[in-house]
């Protein structure tokens, strides 16, 4: 755009400093010149002597053969003039400036040879021929030229009128009279007026009026000589021709430098002297001196090669030879010249004259052609060997595979057996030696014993920064359970959810450590650092983190690979499906592991999967965190024995376990026990946990209640007083003792060895860049060598550039979107951060970064056009493009790697990439860059390869290009100008090639260090290093102190002040629950004043006081929990509360009370309400299979109770037992959960990890639907459809999808706001939110954020509790969950399923997915459905027929044994046919017939309910009205923005300084070329920056779009509501407040167009512009599966819009095949209303040269143009503002409407 601007209008560029001074090589142009005036009369001699005294005084020129120096006194102050004293008047047969070039040899003297001494006649005259005779060869050949060109050159026309008379005297002379290296003289000379006084006035120019005559004083120091200089290294050929002269058999003459004077030294300067004027003469008013001067861009530059090329024959007229001149650097390409010859030729013997040699023909397209074949070659042989070695890597993969599934692999390696050699199996016994280093005889290895005390841990809380107590104290001790036996042993680690058991894990794994942890940790004795831990264990986390593009074998293999570095490939493949088979992964071996949008595993096998990469190596210590969560109880148990098996072979495991069963509790040789505070209730060994609690008085009511069970029990429901009293009798027993005892005598046991490790790699397409080249090829193809052709040269070359800045966006979520991968396989040493650092930039700056630019170079750059005819230069192009896109990925990555978000990445590296692109050399002049912005432009990569390629392209171009002028105007013709030229028309510099090219590099290498800088500083090695070296100083002081010792061996320790800060906030923590909480319930009370009357008061406010939080928190926690004093607030909750209709029923369960709506029945129940669904399938496609994958075979089942009508509220199971007791609902058979009476009903799906569970369950709660699904699904006997379930019911999903930045309170109270029906007492609803709090056990962490995947927060069993709460506000007619208990330990999980049953005894249908269920929680269930593992049905029927059933069927059950585990045992272990035995039996027997009947009886009375037209459940919940569900979501957006101002901090931030840099840098903007330039490309770079600036709304729908999803489906708000509420949001406080400050800032520094008006309409315009981009990118990100193909494609939208905009590439430039995307270009509209709003109907613009530095303005040649010229020029039409803004606001209006369209009909996942 800065190419529209000074090519197309400054083609006076050379006028303006040549017209006052000497003529340019490279800058003058001219008709053949007139030698004399027709008045012309020769003057006297005397006469002579007044008008040229400096030429006389010099003898310069010095006329020869009777010739006499022209002179003409006239007093015309004229240019034609000014032919004085340059040239001699010649007799007939004498020509040349002095004279001295012969015609004819008739003219020629007698030649006096010295040698012979004789007089020689000449033979000849050389006037025909340039090429030196071999007489001239010794005595030199003469050429004058004159200025002048072709016909038709208007540009040496042009240029020989701005100094008249120009004449050029050249001498070429040979050393020796050889053929060597010559030398050129060359003498310029211009004419000049009379030096002579004349008195009185003189004739005005062109003859009109007068004018005061000069005096003699003003020319002074004229002299007709401009400047002389020597050039050598010079030689004669026969050659190319210089444009515009056509052929290759020119004369040129080429020399090698330069050596310029100018002025030559005995020329006199005049006072005052500089390059553009001199001085003014006393006392003569404003007159100055007269002189010819040196313009830089006139003369030529010393050191710069010069050119001269001639036609071979003479004109025929004229006698002169046409010849051009042109010169390394020069501003014009060549310059016309009219040069004569004529040496007279005398014989004497000499040397041979040169022969020109033969013209070449280039051949250099072919070389240029062959050079693009190979680039494309290269990279099609790449793409297509990587493609057939993955594929051949497959292939021998899935053939390996059903080897070993055949059986060939000969003897199962089980796990018991590796440690034993078999020296018949060579690769086996690699394995085994690998995987268990032998350790003696008996094949087992050496113990590893990990022990650790008083382990302590707290978190910082709140904004104050106050810490909160984890665990405090604990001790313990996993490994060998007694002192010298060869088995190690299990630890289970137990709890409620909340106590710190995976805390504790992660201390122990060394996982987490600093200054909020204390304590000692040791393996066999020896303290051990966290590093020193992370070497030697394996880890297995609570949440599976793992690559979703990645199948089961393939990051199987992966790991195997990687850490199993001593086994062959033949082995680890052994290895890793050895492990795929113990864990019952075969199935779905080569499935893709998948992830939130791509349907992949179930939770179960995802499970399975990231604990078989841990069991590879089978470590030395293992620690699990939950490991079997998620699964079945019979995998489950298959996965403890798995464990059982490693710890019998010597490998210590330790892991946190919820809900074991009372088999797989037995398996465990020890265990720990916290409480909710985190302190030790007991560890030790299992079968001592019993008699310790009995001796403690807390023996079981029952001898059916497993220990873990009982223990939980005890821990959870037992008062804080006696729960502490419970930890400190556990520290002074014997138990205790034995342990303390054990653990001193560990230090003799050997150290462990660590694993070895190494590291990865992977690979992505590129067909954006392919289709972005073609289109540019396509854009700007066959680009010609005119104004338009530069700006399209230098405008797809910055668009190219600018593209791939864009698309390195891409490279922001690098280190994030597998960061918590990527921290958890470094902590396990599967590799280092070097390995991940080297092999992710390999990737991502190898092919990613490489092939793009490639596809430019061979797909654009020869369809463009780009300099023609140069190999080396397509190489250097792509050269460039590379470096400069891997410069743009390492600051991308740089940016991501230190961001906190994706949304705040997005910000920082669009503002990074536009920062740069403004110091590029394309918005902005560089030689106009600001010295205080110096140090921006120096750092901006851009910047470097933009003018590499720029220098790449215009360098020593084979074709000249030409500056038209898009006026008729004699002052700005068209100019013939070089690729030099152009490099200086825009402030490039052809030297500094290869410093850019190097600058570009060193800026990727500076930012890659960053990058792996800040990856590192992540890594808690390093940061352990880090903090050792700033503890060294304290620590050996410490060693001076009692306890100095043991700190010095502890970096895990914390200092004696960050213990002295524990110890006051635990202090502070009890004294506030102890006592400000205690009966009164004040705290409660005074929270509740705060927080009560509407919506906000669910609402915690952040900006209290932290204490009020804490108080509430607390007065929460006491006030709910049992056997705690309960404040007035909560007396009120034991009573009815009307809310509309409905009531809140009081029911006793522990001591609580349940609410539940009734609808207003009397019996405070609602009607039993029957879900039945009947040949239920369900089948998808994987990859190209021929035939579907059936998930799921006809499946039939009821739920609810279809015969019973609800009695009353006495028979809900939630209003028997008491306080610390079991209902009998748990212990008696069949009958639970309304199964007494209840209208309603529980229903359990069961079934191992991926029998189909939760795709049924999402099939008949309405989740799932169209192509694959089969059969009906029915409401109390009524078809209904997806959307009437989703109406009806409520629905808790497997996974926990919540707002990691709300707390528990904020989040329940949100839903209860909007989901309540309209106008509920808000009081009433904030006693609901408590009521579940302390039903779920959720006080205590009340306002506790509930934390992501980068933010720690929630426990996993907290977090499913809140996701269970959120469901439970509306208690819905019918409720679906999906693995609601997983996460949960027993206690709470069986607490939820006690909700679950007043639920349903309140009539509520409630249907489950459940994993491992206790006894008494199965025999709550009312109904029970049973799957195999293919998806058939095993049992559907009655919970209580259960039992019988299977007996019938021959499988008989002990009664101590739990029907479901031994039902799923069958099922996973039997044979397949064995398992068709199972299912072929339920669909002959008793139970299935009689729900047959069962579910015809139900459908007929659905069909009579809906002839008589009642169908009451169509109703569905109340919605929220529109109003409330924008000031809901409202709340949570504003309390999002306050906690996390990251994102608004670095808009508006960045705003600010951006327009503060902007307003700066555009200062005071003028109306010359200049400043209509800068007005350009300030608008240009205003609209870009807004539309790269909306991209940070990309993320928008994507950060909460699974919640969003999830909450919309529950009823909680509209897609309405979410969508206005996220535009309005992100419009106003990131689009609309900051682009006014922008536009305030930069308006008025800027000097744009004065006027209130104009300055209104300039912001309106800008906001429009920017809330049209922004809604753009929010259509981009509602439409992308991913975030980083929502940077891809946002990126692509930006550049399209940018492309067509009209800066780059002129509309009337665009093909008409693409012509049409600019009326889709939001940039066009706002770049064109911005530039209308500030050129249209303004006056006194100029048209000027690109001015250079010390060129006075007066001294620039301009044309006056209004500002619709200037419209005009550039393609825009003048008074477009009201139609651009209009169609901005259709384009606003169509992405919006098209963002809604994504969000509400996008199939839900």
């Amino acid at each position: 755009m800065k190419l529209l601007l000074v090519l197309a209008l400054c083609a006076a560029g050379a006028s303006a400093f040549s017209a006052p001074n000497g003529l340019a090589l490279g800058m003058v142009r001219r008709a053949p010149q007139q030698t004399v005036l027709a008045d012309y009369k020769p003057p006297s001699d005397a006469d002579l002597q007044k008008i040229c005294p400096n030429a006389l005084k010099f003898n310069d020129p010095s006329c020869k053969n009777g010739g006499r120096l022209h002179a003409d006194n006239s007093t015309h102050e004229e240019p034609e003039r000014y032919n004085n004293c340059v040239q001699c008047d010649c007799p007939p047969q004498w020509t040349g400036i002095d004279c001295s070039l012969c015609k004819s040899a008739d003219a020629c003297p007698l030649w006096h040879d010295p040698d012979s001494g004789a007089s020689i006649a000449a033979t000849g005259c050389s006037s025909d021929r340039l090429l030196p005779t071999a007489f001239e060869l010794l005595h030199g050949k003469r050429l004058t030229c004159a200025c002048g060109g072709a016909a038709g050159d208007k540009t040496t026309a042009w240029a020989c009128n701005q100094q008249p008379f120009t004449h050029w005297d050249a001498t070429v002379t040979h050393p020796n009279g050889t053929d060597k290296p010559a030398s050129l003289s060359l003498i310029e000379r211009a004419g000049m007026p009379s030096q002579d006084d004349h008195p009185g006035n003189c004739p005005g120019p062109g003859g009109k009026g007068t004018v005061p005559c000069p005096t003699a004083q003003r020319y002074k120091y004229a002299h007709p000589v401009v400047w002389e200089g020597t050039f050598t290294g010079c030689s004669w050929a026969t050659g190319d021709c210089i444009s515009p002269l056509k052929g290759d058999d020119c004369v040129t003459l080429s020399c090698d430098s330069a050596n310029v004077v100018c002025p030559p030294n005995y020329v006199e300067k005049c006072p005052g002297y500089t390059i553009t004027s001199c001085g003014k003469i006393p006392g003569e008013g404003s007159a100055s001196y007269w002189m010819h001067r040196c313009n830089p861009l006139a003369v030529p530059k010393n050191g710069s090669a010069i050119k001269i090329a001639c036609e071979p024959q003479r004109d025929n007229e004229t006698n002169a030879f046409q010849c051009y001149i042109a010169q390394e650097h020069s501003f014009m390409a060549s310059l016309g010249m009219q040069c004569t010859t004529g040496g007279c030729i005398y014989d004497k013997a000499g040397p041979a004259p040169p022969m020109p040699p033969v013209p070449h023909h280039h051949k250099t397209n072919l070389v240029e052609l062959l050079a693009l074949g190979f680039i494309a070659l290269a990279i099609v042989s790449v793409v297509a060997i990587s493609g057939m070695l993955i594929l051949a890597d497959t292939r021998k993969s899935a053939a390996q595979v059903a080897h070993w599934s055949a059986g060939g692999m000969g003897e199962p390696l089980v796990l018991e057996a590796i440690a034993e050699a078999d020296a018949s199996r060579p690769a086996t016994a690699a394995a085994k030696v690998a995987l268990l280093p032998l350790g003696g005889p008996s094949g087992r290895r050496a113990p590893v014993v990990l022990s650790w005390s008083r382990v302590s841990c707290s978190v910082r809380k709140g904004r104050r920064g106050r810490r909160k107590r984890i665990l405090r104290a604990v001790s313990g001790v996993a490994g060998m359970p007694g002192g010298g036996g060869a088995v190690s042993c299990m630890t289970a680690i137990l709890g409620p959810s909340g106590a710190g058991k995976t805390t504790l894990l992660d201390v122990l794994a060394g996982r987490r450590g600093g200054r909020s942890v204390a304590g000692v940790i040791c393996l066999n004795g020896h303290p051990v650092t966290p590093a020193q831990v992370r070497e030697r264990v394996g880890y297995v986390y609570q949440d599976d983190v793992l690559p979703g593009t990645s199948t089961v074998w393939e990051f199987l293999s992966f790991h195997a690979a990687l850490r199993l570095p001593l086994l062959n490939k033949q082995a680890q493949g052994e290895r890793v499906w050895q492990v795929v088979q113990q864990l019952g992964l075969e199935k779905v071996a080569h499935s893709f592991i998948g992830d939130e949008w791509v349907r992949g595993l179930s939770g179960g096998e995802r499970r399975r999967v990231s604990i078989a990469a841990e069991l590879l190596t089978a470590p030395g210590l293992l620690l699990l965190d939950e490991p079997t969560t998620g699964l079945d109880s019979s995998n489950a148990a298959k996965v403890v024995d798995i464990l059982a098996a490693l710890a019998e072979g010597g490998v210590g495991v330790v892991l946190t376990i919820h809900q074991p069963r009372p088999d797989v509790f037995r398996l465990m040789h020890r265990v720990l026990l916290l409480s909710g505070r985190g302190q030790v209730v007991y560890a030790g060994a299992t079968a001592q946990a019993g008699p310790h609690f009995a001796r403690l008085g807390y023996a079981p009511a029952s001898p059916d209640i497993s220990v873990a069970d009982h223990m939980l029990d005890v821990a959870i429901k037992s008062p804080p007083e006696e729960v502490e009293q419970l930890a400190m009798d556990f520290s002074g027993s014997r138990v205790s003792a034995d342990d303390q005892a054990w653990a001193a005598t560990l230090q003799a046991q050997p150290w462990p060895l660590p694993p070895r490790r190494r590291a990865p790699a992977f690979a992505l397409n590129f067909a954006a860049a392919a289709a972005t080249a073609a289109g540019l090829a396509v854009t700007f193809y066959a680009t010609g060598y005119e104004t338009g052709g530069i700006q399209s040269r230098l405008g797809v070359l910055f668009y190219m550039v600018l593209y791939l800045s864009m698309m390195a966006l891409g490279s922001l979520p690098v280190w994030r979107q597998d960061g918590i991968l990527f921290a958890r396989e470094r902590d396990a040493g599967v590799y280092t951060t070097n390995a991940y650092f080297l092999a992710t930039a390999a990737f991502d700056l190898g092919p990613m970064r490489v092939a793009p630019p490639a596809f430019f170079a061979v797909l654009s750059y020869w369809a463009i056009g780009l300099h023609a005819g140069c190999a080396t230069c397509v190489l250097c192009f792509l050269g460039i493009l590379i470096w400069s896109n891997i410069a743009a990925a390492t600051m991308a990555m740089m940016i991501g790697a230190a961001c906190p978000s994706d949304a705040s990445a997005n910000t920082a590296g669009s503002l990074a990439i536009m920062a740069s692109l403004l110091f590029g050399g394309f918005m902005l002049n560089k030689d106009q860059v600001p010295s205080y912005a110096s140090w921006a432009a120096a750092a901006s990569y851009f910047n470097y390869a933009y003018e590499a390629l720029a220098i790449n392209e215009f360098h020593q171009a084979p074709t000249p290009f030409f500056f038209t002028s898009p006026l008729n105007s004699s002052v700005l013709p068209t100019l013939r100008v070089s690729g030099e030229g152009v490099l200086k028309e825009f402030g490039f510099h052809s030297h500094r090639f290869w410093g850019d090219v190097v600058a570009v590099a060193l800026c990727s290498v500076v930012f890659a260090a960053v990058t792996y800088l800040l990856l590192q500083l992540s890594d808690p090695t390093v940061m352990d290093r880090i903090k050792r070296l700033s503890l060294r100083r304290r620590s050996k002081e410490a060693l001076h102190s009692p306890r100095g010792a043991e700190q010095a061996l502890l970096p895990m320790a914390s200092a004696d002040a960050d213990a002295a800060e524990a110890e006051a906030a635990e202090a502070l923590e009890e004294y506030q629950e102890g006592e400000e909480g205690l009966g009164s319930g004040e705290a409660l009370d005074a929270a509740k004043s705060r927080s009560s009357g509407d919506v906000k008061g669910y609402e915690h406010d952040d900006d209290d006081d932290m204490t009020l939080q804490e108080a509430l928190s607390a007065g929460l926690s006491l006030g709910l929990s049992d056997g705690g004093a309960v404040g007035p607030a909560l007396s009120e909750l034991h009573t009815a509360v009307a809310i509309d209709g409905g009531e809140v029923t009081a029911g006793e369960e522990h001591g609580t009370a349940f609410v539940n709506f009734s609808n207003g029945n009397p019996d405070g129940h609602r009607g039993g309400l029957v879900l039945t669904w009947e040949d239920v399938s369900y089948s998808v496609r994987v990859g190209g299979a021929p035939q579907p994958r059936r998930i799921l075979t006809d499946i039939s089942g009821i739920a609810g109770d279809p015969l019973n009508a609800p009695t009353g509220p006495g028979d809900s199971p939630s209003a028997v037992g008491g306080a610390g007791q079991h209902p009998p609902s748990r212990t008696g058979g069949g009958g639970g959960g309304g199964g007494c009476g209840g209208g309603g009903g529980m229903c359990a799906i069961l079934g191992p990890s991926g029998a189909g569970k939760t795709t049924l369950l999402d099939i008949l709660a309405g989740r799932r639907w169209g192509a694959g699904v089969l059969g009906n699904i029915r409401l109390s006997g009524r078809r209904v459809s997806p959307a009437e379930v989703r109406g009806a019911s409520g629905y808790v999903h497997q996974d926990d999808v919540l707002p990691g930045t709300s707390t528990v309170w904020e989040f329940l109270a949100f839903h209860a706001a909007l989901r309540l029906p309209e106008g509920h007492d808000p009081a009433a609803a904030g006693a609901r939110v408590r009521l579940i709090l302390r039903q779920l056990s959720l006080a205590k962490v009340a306002f506790s954020f509930i934390g992501d995947a980068y933010k720690r927060g929630l426990s996993g069993g907290e977090r499913r509790r809140v996701s269970i709460a959120a469901e439970l506000i509306t208690a819905p007619q019918l409720l679906f969950l999906d693995e609601a208990t997983t996460g949960l330990d027993s206690t709470n999980a069986a607490a939820v399923v006690d909700i679950l049953a007043a639920l349903a005894g309140g009539g509520t249908t409630v249907v489950l997915s459940v994993h491992q269920p206790r006894p008494d929680v199965l025999a709550m269930m009312r109904r029970a459905l049973i799957l195999s593992s293919h998806g058939r049905v095993v049992y559907s029927g009655p919970m209580d027929t259960a039992r019988a059933h299977f007996e019938a069927l021959g499988y008989h059950t002990p009664p101590e044994v739990n029907i479901a585990d031994r039902v799923l045992d069958l099922v996973i272990r039997s044979p397949s046919t064995e398992v068709q035995k199972l299912v072929d039996g339920f669909s002959r027997s008793a139970v299935a017939r009689a729900d047959a009947e069962v579910l015809a009886r139900v459908t007929l009375d659905g069909a009579m309910q809906t002839a008589e037209g009642h169908v009451p459940f169509l109703e569905g919940r109340p919605r929220a009205s529109l109003q409330r569900q924008l000031a809901a979501l409202s709340g949570r957006a504003a309390k999002n923005a306050r906690r996390h101002p990251a994102l608004i901090a670095v808009n508006w931030g960045a705003t600010a300084v951006v327009a503060a840099g902007l307003g700066a840098v555009y200062a005071g903007l003028q109306r010359d070329s200049g400043g209509i330039q800068n007005r350009l490309g300030a608008c240009a770079f205003m609209v870009l920056y807004l539309g790269v600036l909306g991209l940070s709304s990309l993320p928008i729908w994507r950060a909460e779009r699974l919640l969003f999803i999830r909450e919309r489906a529950s009823g909680v708000y509209g897609t309405a509501a979410y969508f206005i509420t996220g535009v309005a949001w992100d419009f106003l406080p990131m689009r609309v407040l900051p682009t006014a400050m922008f536009a305030l800032v930069t308006y008025p520094m800027m000097g744009l167009r004065p006027g209130l008006w104009y300055a209104g309409r300039f912001l309106g315009v800008l906001v429009l512009t920017n809330l049209t981009g922004t809604a753009m990118s929010m259509a981009v990100g509602a439409a992308a599966p991913t975030t980083a193909v929502a940077n891809t494609g946002g990126s692509l939208a930006v550049l399209t819009a940018a492309l067509f905009g009209g800066f780059l590439l002129s509309r009337a430039q665009m093909p008409a095949l693409t012509r049409w995307l600019s009326t889709l270009s939001f940039v066009r509209y706002g770049y064109e209303a911005l530039l209308d709003n500030e050129l249209h109907g303004m006056e006194d613009f100029f048209f000027t040269p690109y001015s250079q530095k010390g060129i006075p303005k007066e001294k620039i040649p301009s044309v006056r143009v209004s500002g619709d010229i200037v419209l005009g020029t550039f393609g825009f039409v003048p008074g477009s503002l009201p139609g651009d803004v209009a169609c901005l606001w259709l384009l606003l209006a169509a992405f919006l409407a098209a963002t809604f369209c994504l969000l509400k009909f996008r199939r839900l996942p």
